[in-house]
């Protein structure tokens, strides 16, 4: 049966389409070209630096700290977020992406602190484009993760062909969600245990840079 997002904590449709237009806004149909959006690993995205190997400390990794903006309110982007994340993906360094979507009105009421990181395989234009949230608390809940990823799904999918399909899987010892675009584009949702972090995913590509970043996963 189709799911429909629930009412009531879907409050960050704008920014969830935001946060994956980054990538997918000029993803081709089939994985041919990097996207126009995000340059290449070298000399790296706007922005981008390497990721050092952390095991997660935030201790070890910048303070967060809040974009500059026009005064409005936004989320503390924080890089100790991306120790989650693996610092390399079949030899592709991951890097720290830039922020996006921080100043969305529907994350600041529910976004404690964020970050995004990227994977790009510069030769085929194989790519995952990971958001990373920790959720202020309460906000957590299954209606809210299904919202989340139903609203990241059709952000991802919207210049890709629409979603088509929906999957689990267990990945790296998570449970994982997945969705599918038409245009191949496939998208991964994991809640870390214990904090209320999640992780979503936008990849596209044979080499499946996407399941192999949810893979390794820290800790």
């Amino acid at each position: 049966m189709p799911r429909t997002p629930a009412a009531s904590p879907l409050r960050t449709v704008p920014a969830i389409v935001v946060l994956c237009a980054v990538v997918t806004a000029c993803a081709p149909a089939t994985p041919t070209s990097v996207p126009a959006s995000v340059a290449p690993r070298s000399p790296g995205p706007t922005g981008a630096v390497p990721l050092t190997p952390t095991a997660g400390a935030a201790s070890s990794t910048p303070t967060p700290t809040t974009p500059a903006a026009s005064g409005a309110a936004s989320v503390p982007i924080d890089p100790s977020l991306l120790g989650i994340l693996p610092s390399t993906v079949e030899g592709l360094a991951v890097t720290a992406a830039e922020p996006s979507g921080a100043d969305d009105p529907g994350l600041v009421q529910t976004v404690e602190r964020m970050a995004q990181g990227v994977v790009i395989d510069p030769a085929s234009g194989d790519f995952a484009y990971a958001s990373v949230i920790d959720l202020q608390p309460g906000v957590f809940d299954e209606g809210w993760f299904r919202s989340w990823r139903d609203s990241f799904d059709v952000g991802a999918c919207s210049q890709a062909g629409g979603v088509t399909g929906h999957a689990e899987a267990t990945i790296g010892g998570r449970k994982v969600f997945i969705g599918r675009c038409a245009g191949g584009v496939l998208t991964y949702h994991v809640r870390l245990d214990g904090p209320d972090e999640v992780v979503s995913v936008s990849s596209l590509g044979t080499s499946h840079l996407g399941e192999q970043l949810v893979a390794g996963l820290r800790p």
